[in-house]
């Protein structure tokens, strides 16, 4: 009797737990994808929703996450529109998401895209940037930058491929939105790729073509180590040891296998974990290993130093040989002699600046900015001004230049100019082609000043060594 009346107990609880769903699988998250805005005049309406769509298909892939695209809230009489300036309105977007269900909405910006044809090369240069909203708080959760540049032979065919973006153009943005797609699932839905086997000659990892890799691509495989907290026992973070970089050479649904291209590749380990980075990224790589797999040696070199993608420069030098870091940017500025290593080497923080047009319809002050100038004489900067208050938008300069810093070695001040010819695209779908002066220069007082002229007015920006 005893066992019967423990048989149906049994059965009404598997009955009740098929009613109410606890078995079912966690749910995605949600994520309403308002589209992709041009932060300048560069960028058409018609370039901005193709952009949308080669960052939809890199974040599809996804096993965490539940695209919901901008179509989907036209259903529910929520259209969200475009201002006069292209982007689309936070406000809007984040309460048409709270109506459709969506926990977070992403805006994203076209910042710079460039190509231009010089030495026998046709190259493209993308930046774009990302803010991830939760609905319910109207907080940013997420905010992020990637530039990313392409490169193909100027005598292969370039026309247009859709929304009115080149071949060349259309690679530069997919690496860019791969790199943000990829931190997008690590950092929301914990996708992490990792290292599911390592024989010595190839590695694999557990990322395919429907997580965005390609043939090509780069990645840096990493350990972790111990947790690191603050004083109040706050979790900031965790070691990170940069094992290597890989390379993939095969490509398939789910799984990429790479060739080692940098570091300690024979102490990968199963369980270690990548991201991708670029080619500028992998060649700055200052490699690592946890105590328990050996005393490092000397690391494999990582990817052999490509022509950094760049717009039309009057002239390039080779990379000058990498001098130590100068112990101090200040120091070796203000004494107006000969400096033994290059002052212009290091981080700088941008202090002053604008953004304004020739006719001073507007005059936007600096909001901030950074700039890192490295031994092989790249450039690498990113300043934001601050634009109309009331919209609270902002206006983003970022790029890769390369120049020749052997040309600053002698007394101060000193200053580099090149020119570039730029493909501009007017919201109109106009396109130009236009000249734009750049400028760099080390000053007496231990600052670093970098402007560019072109058509329509100027941007400036006044950098100090950070600290």
């Amino acid at each position: 009797m005893k066992l019967h009346r423990m048989l149906i107990l049994l059965a009404a609880l598997c009955l009740l737990g098929l009613e109410t769903g606890v078995a079912s699988p966690a749910e995605k998250i949600r994520i309403g994808i308002i589209g992709f805005g041009g932060a300048s005049s560069m960028v058409s309406a018609v370039n901005a929703d193709a952009i949308e769509n080669i960052f939809t298909r890199e974040l599809a892939g996804s096993t965490t996450i539940e695209i919901y695209e901008r179509q989907q809230f036209a259903r529910i009489g929520e259209e969200i529109k475009r201002n006069a300036s292209g982007l689309f309105d936070e406000e809007t977007a984040v309460k048409a998401g709270k109506q459709i269900g969506v926990r977070y909405i992403l805006l994203g910006t076209v910042d710079e895209l460039y190509s231009d044809t010089s030495g026998g090369e046709r190259r493209a240069t993308a930046t774009l940037g990302i803010r991830v909203i939760e609905t319910e708080t109207s907080k940013v959760s997420l905010a992020l930058s990637e530039t990313a540049s392409a490169s193909e032979s100027a005598g292969s065919e370039s026309g247009a491929s859709g929304g009115g973006l080149s071949r060349v153009e259309r690679r530069a943005i997919s690496d860019a939105a791969s790199r943000l797609c990829h931190a997008i699932r690590a950092s929301l839905g914990r996708e992490i790729p990792s290292v599911v086997e390592a024989d010595g000659n190839n590695v694999y990892i557990d990322v395919g073509s429907t997580m965005g890799s390609k043939v090509g691509n780069l990645y840096l495989v990493y350990a972790e180590g111990k947790v690191i907290t603050g004083r109040d026992g706050t979790v900031l973070g965790r070691e990170r040891f940069h094992v290597a970089v890989v390379k993939v050479s095969q490509v398939q649904e789910r799984l990429s296998v790479c060739a080692p291209s940098g570091g300690y590749p024979d102490r990968i380990r199963v369980g270690d974990l990548a991201e991708p980075i670029s080619q500028a990224q992998a060649r700055d790589v200052a490699f690592s290993l946890p105590s328990n797999r050996g005393q490092a040696g000397a690391a494999v070199q990582a990817v052999s130093p490509p022509v950094v993608p760049q717009p039309a420069v009057v002239a390039q030098a080779p990379p000058a040989p990498a001098p130590t870091p100068p112990p101090s940017n200040t120091k070796t500025t203000t004494t107006g002699t000969t400096p033994s290593q290059n002052p212009f080497l290091g981080k700088w923080t941008a202090t002053e600046g604008s953004y304004r047009d020739k006719s001073n319809r507007y005059n936007f002050p600096l909001k901030e900015g950074s700039m890192l100038i490295r031994p092989s004489g790249a450039i690498e900067f990113s300043v934001v001004y601050k634009g109309e208050i009331k919209t609270n938008r902002v206006y983003h300069w970022n790029a890769t230049h390369v120049v020749k810093l052997s040309e600053f070695q002698g007394k101060l001040p000193k200053k580099i100019s090149w020119k570039e010819l730029r493909r501009v695209i007017y919201n109109s779908g106009r396109t130009a082609n236009e000249w734009y002066n750049y400028t760099l220069e080390l000053k007496k007082n231990g600052t670093v000043s970098l402007s560019v002229d072109f058509e329509d007015g100027k941007r400036s920006a006044t950098f100090k060594p950070r600290e």
